[in-house]
């Protein structure tokens, strides 16, 4: 079955498929097609990196980062005999992706780790990457009064302020990556890197860490690329 022929099932099988998952050029179209439809994924968001908060007294604290929001998809269908051809362009990671005119953004990159509190909300982690239309947004790390996840209650010192990074979102033809996991292994163990994602997801943040104390502060985690955009092109020549 080809790629959405569930919703023209009339059609039956494309005459040709292409497919462009990176790069730049011209697609020049089938001699005698006369329908095809066009399918834009725009590329991933990058994940947030591992963020540090430092107490002003020698402790260090890891938060983790947000996803990537997955790269938003486009299907167009249309008669292709008044065009020879059609310049494109695969988005790379948290690039869009074109084709003439046509355009599917880029997800978002999620937020590196922060540590802010005030009033009756506090929250730790960054925020998800968003996207525009049929992808999803990556997963966020803040959290609300409440401890979970090793945070430490508020008014309490010390205590862990982060959990594992923000999964990546994905988008309609691939999952975002793995946020990375919380590391609870003493300084100098290095906090985890996001995952990469995959046919146009987002990557997941750096994951977050225990607390280092005495000045010393652990390698932060980076979050994980978004996945490169993708085209998918059939053509019907009857």
């Amino acid at each position: 079955m080809s790629l959405l022929s569930q919703f023209r099932p009339h059609l039956g099988a494309p005459t040709r498929t292409t497919r462009y998952t990176s790069g730049s050029g011209a697609h020049t179209f089938a001699p005698g097609a006369s329908w095809c439809r066009i399918t834009l994924v725009g590329g991933g968001g990058n994940g947030g990196n591992t963020g540090t908060w430092n107490d002003g007294g020698g402790n260090y604290f890891y938060e983790a980062g947000g996803g990537g929001g997955g790269g938003e998809t486009r299907v167009i269908e249309c008669d292709p005999q008044r065009l020879a051809s059609a310049a494109y362009a695969v988005g790379a990671a948290a690039s869009d992706t074109a084709f003439g005119p046509l355009r599917a953004e880029r997800g978002m990159d999620g937020s590196a780790g922060s540590y802010e509190g005030g009033g009756a909300l506090i929250f730790e982690g960054g925020r998800g990457g968003g996207v525009q239309l049929l992808g999803a947004n990556g997963a966020n790390e803040e959290r609300p009064l409440a401890p979970r996840n090793g945070m430490s209650a508020p008014g309490t010192s010390g205590g862990d302020k982060a959990g594992p990074g923000g999964t990546g979102g994905a988008s309609l033809l691939g999952a975002g990556g793995a946020g990375g996991a919380y590391v609870s292994a003493a300084y100098p163990a290095p906090c985890n890197n996001g995952g990469g994602g995959g046919g146009g997801g987002g990557g997941g943040g750096g994951g977050g860490g225990a607390a280092s104390t005495s000045g010393a502060t652990r390698t932060l985690g980076t979050g994980g690329a978004g996945a490169g955009g993708l085209i998918v092109i059939e053509e019907w020549v009857y």
